[in-house]
């Protein structure tokens, strides 16, 4: 019998990660349909949303098993796990990698633009987040029994590989919002254009919103395996949902700040529209016009 206290939790999971699937699907395809999202920049920002999505996903595999009150091993919970865990695991290290690439961009512009012209730039970054999730998967599947359970996230993770990675996040976490306050100041500081201007404050704001996400889960669920003796999968389980909300957040923050992804996925839904609305696109275009003497390879 499904226990009274978890149905609100099922029902928000649910719905945050069925609007987290849509809204981060609407942004990859707009990145893959609109010519302007080419930069190094915005294939992260991509893959940041996969992995958010991959994310969400979870979260449809748990609010299964809790509705239906199905139990799965260990095993088999981690098993369907594996796209769930890559995008928990790798989702920090994305946005770390966009923080790089914006630091970069903001500080030595000149050199950037020449550094984004290789392929290798990119590869580079990709470097990290692939070692970083492939070791802890490995620990994840190290950790592995048959003990039945309704099969959630940090379960499938594993209890001592989840704790480990917790740590090794908030760390990481700590780091990026250093980086990311760094690139804020120079932001400030420097003379940059309102479109570079506008991805970093779209990042900067999904980036935040994800960090202190993460960082409520992590203490939360750390504390409960270490200390809690009664209750853990309940307080894991609610603790979860601050960050599932930021990774359901892209969509929203970006079509309201950044005009390339709001034309980007209004391309996807072409509608009619009244003249009101042309001369609203066409002023909105005109604004997303590369400022003099800046490159669109900075964005």
């Amino acid at each position: 019998m499904l226990p009274v206290e978890l149905i609100p939790l099922g029902i928000i999971l649910f719905f945050v990660a069925i609007i987290g699937i849509i809204g981060n699907s609407i942004m990859i395809i707009a990145f893959l349909k609109h010519a302007k999202l080419r930069s190094p920049c915005h294939y992260f920002i991509a893959i940041t949303c996969l992995a958010d999505s991959l994310h969400n996903y979870g979260q449809i595999i748990f609010t299964a098993h809790l509705f239906f009150d199905i139990q799965t091993s260990h095993f088999v919970c981690t098993l369907l796990n594996i796209p769930t865990l890559i995008g928990v695991i790798s989702g920090s290290c994305w946005i770390l990698a966009m923080g790089i690439d914006r630091f970069f961009a903001c500080k030595w512009p000149a050199s950037y633009r020449s550094l984004v012209s290789y392929s290798l730039y990119t590869f580079l970054q990709l470097v990290f987040p692939f070692i970083y999730t492939s070791i802890f998967l490995l620990f994840a599947f190290l950790e592995v029994d048959y003990t039945p359970m309704t099969c959630a996230i940090p379960l499938a993770m594993g209890s001592k590989t989840f704790v480990t990675w917790s740590f090794s996040n908030m760390a990481l976490n700590a780091f990026t919002m250093m980086l990311y306050t760094s690139v804020y100041f120079l932001v400030r500081k420097k003379e940059t254009g309102q479109k570079f201007k506008a991805v970093f404050k779209s990042i900067f704001i999904t980036a935040t919103l994800v960090i202190i996400g993460w960082t409520v889960t992590c203490i939360s669920n750390t504390f409960v395996v270490l200390f809690v003796l009664y209750g853990k999968q309940i307080v894991n389980m609610y603790a979860g949902i601050p960050v599932n909300i930021a990774c359901a957040s892209n969509i929203f923050v970006f079509y309201r700040i950044n005009l390339d992804y709001r034309s980007g996925i209004r391309k996807i839904f072409p509608c009619k529209t009244t003249t009101v609305g042309s001369i609203h696109v066409h002023i909105e275009r005109n604004a997303s016009i590369t400022t003099p003497g800046h490159s669109p390879n900075t964005n």
